[in-house]
């Protein structure tokens, strides 16, 4: 099936329901799951009475979710064009360049 003809991605748990898909979605979340378990990724915190208090768990960032927008910056192609401006202009004048 070509990407085009796909449905679009569940958004929530409960989409899985009614998702075309909805059956493998599920086993690999489950599978997920399992592997984060395997990793001991959730360590109970407990006190020297060892009373549960809490847990930690790993933050997990959906980069897929961003919606970009025409404000974004991206430095990084600024920055190697500011430079290679400034490498022209001390070529063209003759100029000399330390690094520290």
């Amino acid at each position: 099936m070509h990407q085009k003809d796909l449905p679009p991605e569940p958004r929530t748990w409960r989409d899985l329901e009614r998702h075309q898909f909805g059956d493998h979605f599920r086993k690999a979340a489950e599978l997920e799951y399992k592997t984060l378990e395997i990793k001991n990724t959730w360590t109970p915190i407990s006190r020297t009475n060892y009373q549960l208090v809490g847990f930690k768990a790993r933050l997990v960032v959906r980069g897929d979710l961003f919606k970009s927008s025409k404000e974004d910056v991206h430095a990084a192609t600024l920055a190697a064009k500011v430079f290679r401006l400034l490498i022209a202009i001390c070529a063209y004048f003759d100029l000399e360049i330390h690094q520290f």
